[in-house]
């Protein structure tokens, strides 16, 4: 770096995380972190036990045909990537005074159509382009 250049600190409002505007299957439309870091849930401690195992192979590259053969485990994965995944609208997760506008986790999880579910962790594993392919004409 030369001496001419000044560095300039990187604002606050720069260190958000990216979004994207979607359209589920259903219709409903949300916004969606662009990523979420897996390693740093299981780091924060934010991977509920259950998932632990299946979270660290999913990091790791392996396939995810174990949760294949367990119904429940692959609806908490997918409700908990929903949960992680959506920014807007917010998810309440039931600690202190719901925020105007938010939807409690309970409902969420109850009003989210599977299809919606697959396709939000589609988007996470596989970007934007999950959502837009079979929505393509040729």
């Amino acid at each position: 770096m030369d001496n001419d250049t000044e560095l300039r600190v990187t604002p606050a409002e720069e260190w958000q995380p990216k979004t994207t505007v979607v359209q589920l299957p259903s219709g409903r439309v949300v916004r969606l972190r662009q990523n979420v870091s897996l390693l740093d849930c299981l780091e924060r401690g934010q991977v509920p036990d259950p998932l632990v195992k299946l979270v660290m192979d999913t990091v790791q590259g392996a396939p995810m045909s174990a949760i294949q053969d367990d119904p429940a485990l692959m609806a908490q994965y997918l409700n908990w990537l929903a949960e992680k995944m959506i920014v807007e609208p917010m998810i309440w997760d039931g600690k202190g005074k719901q925020p105007k506008g938010s939807i409690s986790a309970a409902a969420f999880r109850e009003m989210l159509p599977d299809d919606d579910r697959v396709a939000i962790a589609n988007f996470a594993t596989q970007g934007v382009t999950a959502l837009l392919g079979p929505f393509r004409e040729e």
